[in-house]
């Protein structure tokens, strides 16, 4: 943070003694206030942060090719290969009524 200039400083302090009633005694905390004061007004007016670069983007895969799965990290093993799914034999219930006695 760049220091403030005590001139400003001391003008804002004056604005605020007045604004409070010409206290008596009160001009550390009259300065403080002030300083406080221009400081934040001094970082509402900094440009904002540069963003950093993005990243390059992955090129796109030439027509026809398929993407390879991504490798594992080093020193893990490969994650292991999954059955290929099995048609079920599940039947759901029939939404008819059942026929027959009734409790």
């Amino acid at each position: 943070m760049a220091a403030l200039d005590p001139a400003a400083i001391r003008a804002r302090a004056h604005q605020i003694w007045i604004r409070k009633g010409k206290r008596q005694g009160h001009s550390v905390e009259d300065w403080a206030q002030a300083e406080k004061e221009l400081a934040a007004e001094a970082a509402m007016k900094s440009p904002p942060p540069r963003a950093l670069p993005a990243a390059p983007l992955p090129r796109p895969l030439a027509a026809g090719l398929a993407a390879a799965p991504p490798a594992a990290p080093a020193g893990l093993p490969p994650p292991p290969k999954l059955p290929a799914p099995q048609p079920s034999s599940f039947q759901p219930p029939s939404s008819q009524p059942k026929k027959g006695k009734r409790r």
